[in-house]
């Protein structure tokens, strides 16, 4: 347990260095075109850019937690096994998705009202085979734990990703640059990974390959595991992109799309975040599941899900407290109607990203289905919120929408949860970590006249980390289980 528990913090810092350069190279994309384009024309490439979105998550998600886990679970000597299956299956789905993709493409866009989108949304189908193989290779090394690896393909993903698409953009090839910017992203990352896992596998013995196989059985496991994620990712995609079709659907206004976009692109940070946390927890929850007992594995659970919370919830509280002077500092105030559905937004990301932990882990728990009834559950739920608030408030109905699914969500998922574990989380976390974003939101609210908003966020931290302190949430452990995360990479470190 202690010697999983140093993997998953050494992991942390190698996803988070990941995670941050997503977060970041997707700033840099949607505050490049939205501030270069202005609304209308960005408001095109962002309903491009949600649709890859969505197809990322479904081409990627349901193999991503099936081979981790199948990889973290068996002898490392499969890997190599797992991963040739894994591909071979992907190759027939990304077959039948991209089928079934470009025949849907007319009947959205007319939906949509906008059939101009028709070519655009066509040509980025070559995305669909490109992120379905590369997948496997970082799931691969996932599962293995060889989280620095994994954390470099996926840090060229978001230079390439960056690079290609504001780079062509400027060049004056505009949306179909775009698109041809995310295309490059995941072939560059597909033949890293590629060349780093077949250089791992040279460094096996024949004997240690051909030791073990990946039979029939296991394969058939293999994929029973996959098709509940795939269905998962169908409804978690969908959850966290209906508001923005709902109002190009509903709004007449030309720029709100472009506009909402903003605030979405802002508030899924915090989405971003907790896939730090989705990528080390799903594979340690996983092993230590497979190998300990219920108590063990829940301690693990609460143990990262209280850090869960306590980031999460300040990461929303600072953005909904700020949204106007955030939105003005990125976007310009040609997007300041978004300031609204940002703030609204901002606790809906926090809830959707809660609620994405607790669903992964439930798979990782061995219990996919619940992962996916979890997902698709809430789908009518946040169509009748988008179809019934966003013509009466507007682009803050939509927000309002995804905020009551999320919170709605991220409630019965927990309780969900409890039926497996235990006691997943403790009630009074939730307690201490709301009152401290109550006082330090208000002391941000009373400092907003005299303090620009940085010296507001760092004054709002202070607070927050003083009030946690005060209330006893956090102690001389937390401090010191710090220590351990931050200097875990020193050399003689243990």
């Amino acid at each position: 347990m202690a010697g999983e528990t140093r993997r998953v913090s050494k992991g942390f810092l190698y996803q988070a260095a990941a995670k941050a350069s997503f977060v970041v190279s997707g700033y840099a994309v949607h505050l490049g075109l939205g501030r270069y384009l202005g609304p209308a024309a960005y408001g095109t490439i962002s309903i491009i850019l949600s649709v890859t979105g969505i197809l990322r998550i479904f081409v990627m998600d349901g193999v991503r937690q099936a081979v981790s886990r199948f990889t973290a679970v068996n002898d490392a000597a499969l890997s190599s096994a797992i991963r040739r299956k894994a591909l071979l299956a992907q190759a027939a789905f990304v077959t039948g998705v991209t089928l079934a993709y470009l025949a849907l493409v007319g009947p959205l866009s007319r939906w949509l009202g906008d059939t101009t989108l028709i070519p655009y949304l066509r040509f980025a189908s070559l995305f669909i085979p490109l992120a379905g193989f590369y997948v496997v290779y970082i799931s691969s090394l996932n599962g293995l734990r060889e989280f620095g690896r994994q954390a470099a393909i996926m840090i060229l993903y978001n230079v390439v990703r960056v690079v290609g698409t504001l780079g062509l953009v400027l060049l004056g090839f505009y949306i179909y640059g775009a698109v041809v910017g995310l295309l490059l992203a995941p072939l560059v990352a597909l033949l890293a990974g590629w060349l780093v896992c077949r250089s791992m596998e040279a460094n096996q013995s024949r004997q240690q390959r051909g030791a073990l196989a990946f039979d029939g059985p296991q394969t058939t496991d293999l994929i029973r595991f996959g098709l509940p994620m795939l269905f998962y990712a169908i409804g978690s995609s969908m959850l966290l992109n209906l508001d923005l079709f709902f109002v190009k659907r509903i709004l007449p206004s030309e720029t709100a799309p472009g506009i909402y976009s903003a605030g979405m692109a802002l508030s899924q940070s915090l989405y971003y975040m907790a896939q730090v946390f989705v990528e080390i927890l799903f594979p340690s929850v996983g092993a230590i599941s497979s190998r300990s007992g219920k108590e063990e594995t829940a301690a693990h659970i609460r143990r990262w899900l209280r850090l869960v919370i306590l980031v999460l919830f300040l990461g929303a509280m600072l953005l909904s407290s700020s949204a106007g002077e955030v939105i003005a500092l990125t976007y310009s105030r040609k997007y300041v109607e978004v300031t609204k559905p940002l703030a609204w937004l901002s606790w809906g990301m926090c809830f959707y990203a809660l609620f994405i932990i607790l669903t992964n882990i439930i798979a990782a728990l061995g219990k996919p289905w619940g992962a996916t009834i979890l997902a698709i559950g809430p789908v009518p739920l946040s169509v009748l919120l988008n179809i019934t608030l966003i013509p009466r408030f507007g682009l803050a109905g939509a927000a309002m929408a995804t905020t009551g699914t999320a919170l709605v969500s991220t409630v019965v998922a927990l309780l969900w949860l409890s039926t497996l574990v235990g006691r997943p989380l403790d009630v009074l976390t939730l307690v201490r970590t709301a009152m401290a974003v109550l006082f330090s939101g208000g002391v941000s609210v009373l400092c907003g006249p005299y303090v620009n908003v940085f010296g507001r966020w760092i004054l709002s931290v202070l607070v927050y980390i003083f009030a946690l302190v005060v209330l006893r949430e956090i102690t001389h452990s937390d401090w010191a289980s710090l220590r351990r995360l931050v200097f875990a990479q020193r050399p003689g470190s243990t």
